[in-house]
């Protein structure tokens, strides 16, 4: 094959190798490796089956329920107490939620532990509204450790990032 005469072959470059892809850390194991932040996750956890345990109640008519579930599913079941099929999808998203983000704060997500946080400090206000003071004291506690969680996970990661700790194999 000819040469080209455009490019003289002893001055070309070789061609450029792409740069190293960044390590990732491993944010599950971070997470994992603090028994505090898998603690702080296990508030998702109550929150979310606390919430379900007050859906049925409310659902086989029962007045009895748990401080720490959440407000917004007792509002729903009594507003749309007429319309139980509603109520219940309704009460299964936001409980799902809950679920969704202890199990993405589980990996790590610091986000997830600041979304949970926002979310179930808004809901302490219907606890508030109603004067219900027990519920109004599980729900701040609720979301301090949240709070805490996602401090002490972003805390690790710094930490990790900080050490070279990288992805595990």
């Amino acid at each position: 094959m000819a040469d080209n005469p455009f490019t003289d072959s002893s001055t070309a470059a070789a061609p450029a190798s792409p740069p190293p892809a960044p390590e990732k850390l491993d944010r599950a194991a971070i997470a994992r490796s603090d028994p505090a932040i898998m603690s702080d996750v296990s508030w998702f956890w109550w929150i979310a089956g606390l919430s379900l345990i007050n859906t049925v109640m409310a659902h086989t008519g029962s007045d009895w329920g748990f401080a720490i579930g959440l407000g917004f599913t007792l509002i729903v079941d009594h507003a749309l107490q007429n319309f139980k099929v509603v109520a219940l999808a309704i009460d299964l998203i936001a409980i799902g939620s809950f679920v969704g983000l202890g199990l993405l704060a589980r990996k790590g997500h610091v986000w997830a532990f600041i979304v949970g946080a926002v979310l179930y400090a808004v809901d302490t206000l219907v606890y508030l509204v109603a004067m219900e003071w027990l519920g109004l004291i599980f729900h701040v506690i609720a979301v301090a450790f949240l709070i805490r969680g996602a401090r002490k996970l972003s805390a690790a990661i710094k930490d990790a990032r900080a050490a070279g700790v990288l992805a595990s194999a």
